[in-house]
């Protein structure tokens, strides 16, 4: 910031020292322009991570999620043997009611 305020010094300069110092001076702006570019990219990015990387909250979120698929993964499978069990084994009581309808 000083080089630039330096650059724009009024002396005795001729048009090719003048052209240069404004050359001098886009150069070091376009390079201060692409550092805050860059600083704010790494900003954005530490935002990013700071809401993003909880990885505590997100792994306990994980767990419970995982236990109650489970839980019903469970109920389904015990629903599904309940319902096989009665396809392949009817009760004795069914067969009898089936064989009083077959005779009736």
């Amino acid at each position: 910031m000083v080089d630039l305020v330096g650059l724009a010094s009024i002396e005795d300069k001729d048009k090719f020292k003048v052209a240069q110092e404004a050359f001098q001076a886009q150069c070091r702006a376009e390079s201060m322009i692409r550092a805050s570019h860059s600083l704010l990219s790494i900003i954005h990015s530490m935002k990013l991570l700071l809401l993003l990387s909880d990885e505590t909250q997100i792994a306990n979120r994980r767990d419970v999620e995982l236990k109650k698929v489970q839980a019903e993964s469970d109920d389904t499978q015990k629903k599904v043997a309940a319902l096989l069990d009665e396809l392949l084994h009817p009760s004795t009581s069914e067969t009898r009611q089936d064989a009083a309808m077959d005779t009736s």
